[in-house]
């Protein structure tokens, strides 16, 4: 559990428990740069919503963990989608921030599916559902500990 309690340090703590050599293989030190980078964007905007759709695991890493520190609700995207999930995606989280390679901005979302905003700590996990439709399932830290909870009592593991 003490993996997800620095998460909720403050993103200057919260970079100075990253060890360079905590990822396998390389990328430690370019986490560390790409998060330095991705919490001095958050700083200008208070509490955004984000989507991070990076195609680099490290960027993506780097964002997802900056948008967590900073307490923003962050949607995870997928790099590969097209113009018709992209749009759906706009319409369901409507972000203030979009992280990625690609050009989406120019993507006009679609109108909204959602009653309200995405709340700050919310992580936003899309899903196709068996309709075929974009959806975000809701987490929170305390979701998704239940769940590894549930994951390791089933299989019996540490």
């Amino acid at each position: 559990m003490g993996e997800i309690v620095c998460l909720m340090l403050l993103p200057s703590d919260l970079l100075e428990r990253f060890p360079t050599d905590w990822l396998v293989g390389e990328g430690g030190e370019q986490l560390a740069i790409a998060f330095q980078q991705r919490t001095a964007q958050l700083s200008r905007w208070g509490t955004p919503t984000v989507l991070v759709a990076e195609a680099d695991p490290v960027r993506f890493l780097a964002g997802f963990l900056a948008a967590c520190a900073a307490g923003c609700p962050v949607a995870l995207g997928n790099p590969t989608w097209g113009r018709s999930e992209r749009r759906q995606a706009l319409a369901l989280v409507r972000p203030d921030l979009i992280w990625t390679d690609e050009d989406w901005p120019n993507v006009e979302p679609q109108s909204s599916r959602l009653p309200s905003r995405p709340e700050p700590g919310w992580m936003l996990i899309p899903t196709g559902g068996s309709s075929g439709q974009l959806r975000f399932a809701i987490h929170t830290w305390e979701t998704l500990m239940a769940s590894v909870a549930g994951f390791r009592q089933h299989f019996g593991v540490e």
